[in-house]
Order: C-alpha cells, then sequence, then structure tokens
C-alpha cells in the first residue's frame, strides 16, 4: 500500500526518525522526487546514501523549506 501525499508531508512534519526518504522529502517541497535526488548529490541538502537509496535529513529539509 503506498502512502499519500499527506501521509508524507505528515512523516516530514511529525515523524520520530532524523530521516526521511527521498519520496516524503518531494512530497513536502512539491517537487519530484529525481530534483530531491540531485540536491542530495549536489550538497544542497543534508543526506546520505543508504544502499542506493538517499535517505535525507528530517531537520537539514525543514530549514531548507523555511529559507525558500
Amino acid at each position: 500500500m503506498s502512502k499519500t501525499k499527506e501521509q508524507l508531508i505528515a512523516e516530514v512534519m511529525e515523524g520520530q526518525t532524523p530521516l526521511v526518504s527521498v519520496r516524503a522529502a518531494a512530497a513536502y517541497l512539491g517537487c519530484s522526487e529525481r530534483t530531491i535526488a540531485r540536491m542530495c548529490e549536489l550538497g544542497k541538502l543534508k543526506a546520505i546514501k543508504v544502499m542506493s537509496m538517499w535517505r535525507v535529513n528530517r531537520n537539514a529539509l525543514i530549514d531548507y523549506a523555511s529559507a525558500a
């Protein structure tokens, strides 16, 4: 079962984990998953790569959104 956009945004806003998925970050910022991955690759978002998937730092994502 895939999560709705609202559930993904809630994962960022109310989440208990310090890392969020690219999909949740994209829903939160209102852009594509590829854009988030590119931002991670370029160092515009604080993130780590786990296996082959990016995980975005939740606090850095919220800070980025409030500065934009």
